[in-house]
């Protein structure tokens, strides 16, 4: 039991990625707010009632309903405030919320919630699941508000930059890049995708295999597939992959490329194509 509800915790502090069905996302939700609301008449504390506020938080993740998850969970650690510091139930709450936080970018909160819960769980072995999950869950809110840090700095440089230098400059091409692949890592897809566009509205004024602008137009592939474009990621890496096949078999551009390319045939339903294309040279 231990176990499943350990995978369980791990499986909900990720964030879900698109996968295209919207009505199941809609038709579960549907379903866990008729069984919250026929528990209604429970008390607050009653672990049925609390249970199906649970399901229902974690269905609001997957429809990306993240303040209304947050509401949920805040709401059933309350009631589990009163349980002992290190009781299971309380943990998987904290950890729950905390993965919520992340997800809405409230990473100064998520970091102070899991710090919390990852100091209760020391006492366990070093190699008990729970304790490396917890390690796990505290090592990503630090890595994502560390990106927030660099994504401020990133902002500052390009601002000076605009001044600076011109447009088609390489260290402000870069800047510009890496704050996309940011914005792109932190699902915030629209302003990944805008920025990649907007760099690669110079490629007339620099070489079109110029590293930065191969690059951004990797990462806007990727960005479409994330927000179910899938003809445009297709369309984007099906150019790069026939560009770069005067690069050696092993470059790891040529290969990242082809990579993407076959998990976008998958996407879109293309396996013969992907086979193909692993069989050729693989990943």
């Amino acid at each position: 039991m231990q176990s499943e509800r350990t995978s369980e915790r791990t499986s909900e502090l990720q964030k879900p990625t698109s996968t295209g069905h919207h009505s199941q996302i809609s038709d579960a939700v549907k379903k866990r707010e008729d069984v919250v609301a026929k528990n209604l008449t429970l008390p607050k504390d009653h672990p049925k009632r609390l249970n199906a506020e649970i399901a229902l938080a974690h269905a609001y993740q997957y429809g990306d309903r993240i303040p209304e998850a947050i509401k949920l969970f805040e709401h059933v650690l309350a009631q589990r405030k009163a349980l002992p510091d290190d009781h299971f139930d309380r943990l998987a709450s904290e950890y729950d919320l905390g993965g919520a936080y992340m997800m809405n970018n409230l990473m100064l909160e998520a970091v102070e919630l899991l710090y919390e819960a990852v100091n209760k769980e020391m006492t366990l072995p070093e190699d008990h699941p729970d304790r490396q999950i917890a390690e796990k869950a505290l090592h990503v809110a630090r890595r994502y508000n560390d990106q927030i840090s660099t994504a401020a700095t990133l902002l500052a440089k390009i601002s000076v930059q605009q001044e600076t230098h011109p447009e088609d400059h390489p260290d402000r091409l870069a800047s510009e890049n890496r704050l996309a692949e940011i914005y792109r890592y932190r699902n915030q897809v629209p302003k990944a995708m805008n920025l990649f566009k907007h760099i690669l509205s110079r490629r007339d004024k620099i070489n079109a295999d110029h590293p930065i602008l191969v690059g951004a137009e990797h990462g806007l592939a990727i960005a479409y597939r994330y927000n179910d474009q899938i003809p445009e990621a297709i369309e984007i890496l099906e150019g790069l992959v026939e560009r770069q096949k005067t690069l050696p078999e092993n470059d790891h551009r040529r290969r990242a490329s082809r990579c993407a390319l076959a998990v976008a045939y998958v996407h879109n339903n293309q396996i013969a194509e992907a086979d193909k294309l692993l069989e050729e040279g693989g990943c």
